[in-house]
Formats: structure tokens, C-alpha cells, sequence
């Protein structure tokens, strides 16, 4: 309902729902598990990715998360909740028609995976 209804991002709803979000929890169980310092930052950072002094494994881990999105692995609103951070894009030498090609690229394949699991 707060996505829907006050136009709330996944975060925010998250956050006044839970009092944390799904990347905070995901890098303490990152790290409680013991797995290198550069993956729980990019997970504790993949929507606010970091970029300066030069783009980390975040900034990956963000584009291709709303690549991921945006191409239609999680259904619902909740989906289109995630806004893609354009100084990652940037910074990572992609542009939006980049961005729009992964996500075409993506479906298809999404569509491809579906089509092979599903029974005939």
C-alpha cells in the first residue's frame, strides 16, 4: 500500500514497515556468514551505490538489479519501486538506451526460462 498509494520506493516502504531494508539485512548475514568485505558492501550498498572515488561492485550490483526489475523478475509494483541511480550508470560508461537494451535482453531470456521450466 505505501508503494501504490503514497508512492513510496521498496526502501522506504521497508524501512517505515520493518526499520531496515532488505540490502541492511542481506550485508548482516553477508557478514555474519563470514564472506568478503567487497561483497557485503555491495549489497549493503546496491541502492545507493558507490561511485567515487570510482565505481565499486555496488554500482554493478544496483544497475543490474533494476536491470533484473525493470525486465520483470519480481511482478507487482513493488518492482517499479526501485529508481535506477544515473551517476552509477554513468560511471559504470553506460548510457539509458544501455540500460534499456540489458533489460530487453533480459526478458527475453526470463521469458526463454520460463518457457523451458514450465510443463507441456
Amino acid at each position: 500500500e505505501l508503494i501504490d498509494r503514497q508512492e513510496s520506493s521498496l526502501l522506504e516502504a521497508e524501512r517505515l514497515m520493518l526499520g531496515t531494508d532488505h540490502a541492511e539485512v542481506g550485508a548482516c548475514l553477508l557478514r555474519k556468514w563470514g564472506l568478503p568485505e567487497l561483497l557485503v558492501e555491495a549489497v549493503a550498498n546496491h541502492h545507493h551505490p558507490v561511485i567515487q572515488p570510482q565505481p565499486q561492485l555496488s554500482a554493478i550490483v544496483h544497475v543490474a538489479d533494476v536491470v533484473a526489475l525493470e525486465a520483470g523478475i519480481s511482478p507487482g509494483l513493488a518492482s517499479f519501486a526501485t529508481r535506477v541511480d544515473e551517476d552509477a550508470v554513468e560511471a559504470l560508461g553506460l548510457d539509458r538506451e544501455n540500460i534499456e537494451t540489458l533489460i530487453l535482453s533480459a526478458y527475453d531470456s526470463l521469458a526463454r526460462v520460463e518457457e523451458m521450466i514450465s510443463p507441456s
